[in-house]
């Protein structure tokens, strides 16, 4: 698109056209970066939540272990 005919006005919006795409690009590409951001913090989240529920299974299985064997006592 050639600019050579258009008055001062028209030349004036097509570069406030052009600063807001270039500021709505900006925009975008913080927001993408952010969601990257967020969407990493949110997999160590579930990996710590994860490996929780693993060490909870574990005491779960030791607890009725010991619960087991204070019964088998109880009853001798």
């Amino acid at each position: 698109m050639t600019t050579e005919g258009w008055n001062k006005e028209q030349a004036r919006k097509l570069s406030e056209t052009r600063d807001l795409i270039n500021s709505n690009a900006r925009i975008v590409e913080a927001l993408v970066n952010r969601r990257a951001k967020i969407a990493a913090e949110r997999e160590q989240i579930f990996q710590v939540i994860a490996q929780q529920q693993a060490e909870i299974r574990v005491l779960q299985t030791e607890n009725r272990r010991i619960l087991d064997i204070l019964e088998r006592q109880k009853d001798n």
